[in-house]
């Protein structure tokens, strides 16, 4: 019986503290990687391998083993690199000197593939080929919308040849193409740029430059694809979409503020595996024509495809929340957005500044998706981060639409219990934007501050949960429905029209399945 107190340990044999490994032996495993091995020591917990591009071990990285062997991966192919080993304690201590340093030399790489060229180009994809560098290769396919690659995008392909789909119609692309291997270790330079320009959508033709000085702007939360209901009403994005085209399409939009389009993968078909393509860069798509995004980013990372190992870098993307426009009908100055505080999700603010064409007059745009939370001070506090950004981005004080799915109404109550849309309260009373309908809290029947000259379906709700029937229905009884959906603008702005846009009936029941839970919000202006 051990007395109380006593401690036992475990004696290591007398020569793992000071033996040094022998018969180091580094092999070439090919263009990346190194075989290494050695004699076992016995007693040895642990081994600790360096290896250096130097002979003097400068800069040498490490690796910690049991076993008497080790594959080091992701080395530079054609390197030379100097191999030492030693024996250390499970916490890292040493127990012995390093070995003998061995001296080894990847493979070398390949030369970037040849011929890179076009073999066809659509609207939506690009078919390209390019030489072989030998059997069984991997390529990777690299391409941007600009020359130098910012926020590109990646294909890998097992044969010379490939096609890369979800592009955006008349839009010049730069494809580049390397080898790599299986795990995706890069194992040539890339080959020189080749530009292809996709063809225009079809049933597309050239616009006339726009001469009417009235502006089209809308606000439309189109629902995440990956964020179904159980309403039975309610339809998945595949089954919808076209109808979302439809919509848009229908108001001549010339700037329109998306909400819930989302950044993720989205796959091909309900069910299916993700794909390179995003929801609103699948919207874009379908919109076809002159439409484009003001930003493209789905992340703000280096990499800005995939928040997968994000580093850090402000792109400009504002997840779901978006701005589309038509390049025939308005020109990008300038764009951004503005993380609002959240505390269950991350949302943004998307902003834009352009000229209208056909006037050329600038104005600023900015679309937003407040957090769907009853808290009254949260609101709050989106909303002036809101309002204080638009004036930050906007020192010319240039004409301004504040648009998006606010989540709070004129029903909203404030924490004495007193109807306080708190969105109004900041952007309309404290910062002096103008809601067209005059539709402020707690109104019901009167319409104070209203610019609008004509309505078309105001009386309706601007979100209809996917419900077959307006609930409640106003029509004939008030002039405006209870919004959480808004196009703010300031003053001076003239507002000759608002369309609540939504198919009815002379009863005015909705006439078939509704594109979105929310109904696109169109409003026709002048600038001043």
């Amino acid at each position: 019986m051990l007395a109380l107190g006593a401690v036992t340990a475990t004696a290591l044999p007398a020569q793992a503290a000071t033996a040094t490994p022998s018969g180091l032996k580094v092999a070439v495993g090919g263009l990346s990687t190194l075989d290494v091995s050695w004699k076992a020591v016995a007693g040895a917990p642990r081994y600790r391998v360096a290896y250096s591009t130097k002979s003097s071990m400068s800069g040498a990285a490490y690796k910690r083993v049991t076993a008497n062997k080790l594959g080091l991966t992701g080395l530079k192919p054609g390197q030379a690199y100097y191999v030492k080993v030693r024996v250390i304690t499970a916490d890292g201590d040493n127990l012995s000197p390093y070995s003998t340093a061995v001296k080894a030399t990847t493979q070398k790489g390949y030369s970037a593939p040849a011929g890179l060229a076009r073999s066809s180009a659509g609207s939506t994809s690009v078919a390209l080929r390019w030489g072989s560098r030998g059997s069984g290769l991997t390529y990777r396919v690299q391409w941007a919308d600009n020359a130098a690659m910012s926020g590109a995008s990646y294909k890998r392909f097992k044969a010379t040849s490939g096609t890369i789909s979800g592009l955006a119609p008349k839009t010049a692309y730069w494809f580049k193409v390397r080898v790599i291997s299986s795990e995706g270790e890069n194992w040539s330079p890339y080959s020189g740029a080749v530009k292809v320009t996709t063809a225009a959508a079809a049933g597309s033709t050239p616009k006339p430059a726009p001469t009417s000085a009235q502006l089209r702007v809308g606000s439309f939360n189109i629902k995440c694809f990956n964020c179904e209901g159980d309403h039975p009403n309610e339809r998945s994005w595949w089954d919808r979409r076209a109808d979302v085209v439809r919509d848009i399409r229908s108001q001549k939009l010339d700037v329109l503020g998306v909400q819930e389009a989302s950044q993720a993968w989205l796959p091909k078909a309900e069910g299916g595996k993700g794909q390179d393509l995003s929801q609103f860069e699948d919207l874009r798509n379908r919109l076809g024509g002159d439409w484009r995004l003001a930003n493209k980013n789905r992340n703000n990372c280096v990499k800005a495809k995939t928040p997968t190992k994000c580093a850090y870098k402000d792109q400009g993307a504002s997840k779901g929340t978006k701005i589309l426009y038509d390049s025939g009908a308005v020109t990008l100055v300038s764009q951004g957005s503005k993380l609002l505080p959240s505390p269950e999700d991350d949302r943004y603010m998307a902003w834009a500044i352009f000229t209208q064409r056909s006037t050329g007059k600038k104005f600023f745009f900015a679309t937003a998706h407040l957090e769907p939370d009853k808290d009254w001070n949260l609101h709050v506090s989106e909303a002036t981060t809101l309002a204080k950004e638009v004036a930050k981005r906007n020192p010319k004080k240039l004409p301004t639409f504040i648009t998006g799915d606010m989540n709070a109404h004129k029903n909203s109550v404030n924490p004495s219990g007193v109807k306080d849309n708190p969105v109004y309260r900041v952007v309309v009373g404290k910062y002096g934007y103008v809601d067209p309908l005059g539709n402020p809290s707690g109104s019901t029947t009167d319409t104070p501050g209203a610019t609008v000259e004509r309505r078309i379906n105001t009386p309706l709700s601007s979100f209809n949960d996917f419900m077959p029937q307006p609930s409640p229905n106003y029509f004939g009884r008030r002039p405006n429905g209870t919004y959480i959906d808004y196009i703010f603008t300031s003053k001076k702005i003239r507002v000759l029209e608002w369309e609540n846009v939504a198919r009815l009936n002379a009863a005015h029941a909705y006439v078939g399945k509704q594109a979105s839970d929310h109904n696109l919000q169109r409003a026709t202006v002048t600038l001043p």
